[in-house]
């Protein structure tokens, strides 16, 4: 069966970003379209938030569809001419593809996890690996230093024993080539975002249930609607941080504790990774 054909055009990405082996808008659409890439007589124009090229294309004479997995409710952007929220995603977009929830039909929601790893992602976080109980207990990985985060990690290592083996409070000699396969060692991994903003969350939680390690997640206060909170540490279920050390001070002495959390479900909300619903989005746009 021949596929109906795709032009898209992709613009102010980040450096390096390859619409063409993209998990979503290449290996996925490929699937649904026959798709040509940056052509000059796009269906629809797809922009994100580095720059300001989309502006060549004027919303009456192309379909334009904002995505970015960034949080653009609390970072400015150029794209946007620098203003925070939704105002000029709607001056300048038909749609948009982002992370967060918004009523009405002209938003597709799409956590960057799932674009970065694709839809099948819910097959890995989801796997039927035997679980097991590390002699390691807590890691923390990160490139990106941000203050209170730091903060927040300082706070949980004069409670706990810590390998910090990224860029930030680095207390390690150990070089790391794959984050995945590092942390799979660890019973525990601090999954801090860069901020907390309502829907806002990115891999940091994914990455230790790929890893079949337990999440200590602080960030999107509303996480517990798309994942089961038995399956992790959720900061935003505790009322101060003694609750959290006590929470974490029972699943380190006490392995059973431990594996049935890393045995629990853990998605509650499938349809985050539900790809045909992100098609019948494009769809509704050509």
């Amino acid at each position: 069966m021949s596929l109906n054909k795709l032009k898209v055009n992709f613009v102010d990405f980040w450096p390096g970003f390859n619409p063409t082996t993209d998990p979503v808008f290449g290996k996925f659409l490929q699937e649904h379209y026959e798709v040509e890439y940056q052509v000059n007589d796009p269906h629809i124009v797809i922009f994100s938030v580095f720059g300001m090229n989309h502006k060549r294309y004027s919303k009456e004479n192309n379909i334009k569809i904002f995505y970015t997995p960034e949080n653009f409710l609390l970072h400015r952007y150029p794209a946007l001419d620098g203003v925070l929220g939704w105002e000029n995603v709607d001056l300048y977009s038909h749609g948009s593809i982002t992370s967060f929830n918004r009523v009405g039909e002209t938003n597709h929601r799409m956590p960057c996890y799932v674009r970065r790893y694709g839809f099948d992602l819910y097959d890995k976080i989801e796997n039927t690996l035997p679980k097991t109980i590390s002699k390691k207990d807590f890691v923390y990985m990160q490139s990106a230093c941000v203050e209170f985060r730091d903060v927040m990690v300082k706070e949980l290592m004069e409670k706990f024993n810590i390998d910090c083996a990224g860029k930030c409070l680095n207390n390690t000699n150990i070089k790391v080539n794959d984050k995945l396969e590092f942390i799979k060692d660890y019973n525990f991994v601090i999954s801090f975002e860069n901020s907390s903003t309502v829907g806002y969350s990115t891999e940091k939680l994914t990455d230790a249930f790929v890893s079949n390690s337990i999440p200590i997640y602080f960030g999107d206060p509303n996480v517990s609607q798309d994942f089961y909170e038995d399956s992790f540490v959720n900061y935003h279920s505790f009322n101060n941080k003694e609750e959290i050390y006590d929470r974490l001070n029972d699943l380190i002495s006490n392995d059973e504790l431990k594996l049935e959390m890393l045995q629990n479900k853990r998605v509650k909300n499938k349809d985050l990774f539900n790809g045909r619903s992100f098609v019948k989005f494009i769809q509704k746009y050509l």
